[in-house]
């Protein structure tokens, strides 16, 4: 799976930069490059590797003017949830209610996702136009979320405080102690240098 999406990225970047007057790319991501599920773990594992792939390539190409931004989405109403078997029936024979229920209720809750709704196929569509055109111009190298306030975390901060850059012509200049004893409370980290995040709800597979 991490093969063919990173193959199709690159085929899709090759006939962009054939086009003439620059081009934009928009790869469909998901929320799942952020929030591993277990049911899906080669899913997560390909999204992820999309992300920085697509990060990658909008420095690559944009001397060329191709812009490249992705799209990460939550649950999506498609086929994957609701076709008969799809996720949708096996959510709603765990809930003990009707596809349709576990779409509009059991799933939106499920997920702490915050508009109450899954994202229609649509939305993802219209942002999609969104970013080839000429309103987004100078929009390159993002990762823009769909998922109604699905996804809970914040991108780590930089660290404020970074160790100083060692001189390889001697030994390194080890990082001065200023006196903090407990966990450090800069940007997230929560606990003596672990960042952690909240995970909730299952796979945002569209």
């Amino acid at each position: 799976m991490i093969d063919q999406s990173r193959k199709s990225v690159r085929l899709a970047a090759r006939h962009a930069l054939i086009a003439a007057g620059g081009a934009a790319i928009v790869n469909i991501s998901s929320i799942n490059a952020r929030l591993p599920f277990p049911m899906v773990v080669d899913y997560s594992a390909a999204k992820a590797a999309l992300t920085n792939l697509n990060k990658s390539l909008s420095e690559e190409f944009a001397p060329q003017g191709v812009r490249v931004n992705s799209i990460a989405s939550g649950p999506v109403r498609t086929p994957f949830w609701t076709a008969p078997g799809g996720f949708a029936d096996a959510t709603a024979a765990s809930a003990g209610t009707t596809a349709q229920e576990a779409l509009d209720v059991a799933v939106p809750q499920g997920m702490g996702i915050t508009t109450g709704r899954i994202t229609e196929a649509h939305e993802v569509a219209d942002l999609a136009l969104f970013l080839v055109s000429p309103l987004a111009a100078n929009i390159t190298g993002t990762e823009t979320l769909i998922d109604g306030g699905q996804a809970k975390t914040l991108r780590p901060d930089p660290d404020p405080d970074p160790p100083p850059r060692r001189d390889r012509s001697g030994p390194s200049n080890p990082r001065p102690n200023r006196g903090r004893e407990g966990p450090r409370r800069s940007g997230r980290t929560l606990t003596g240098g672990t960042r952690t995040a909240p995970v909730r709800g299952g796979p945002g597979r569209t």
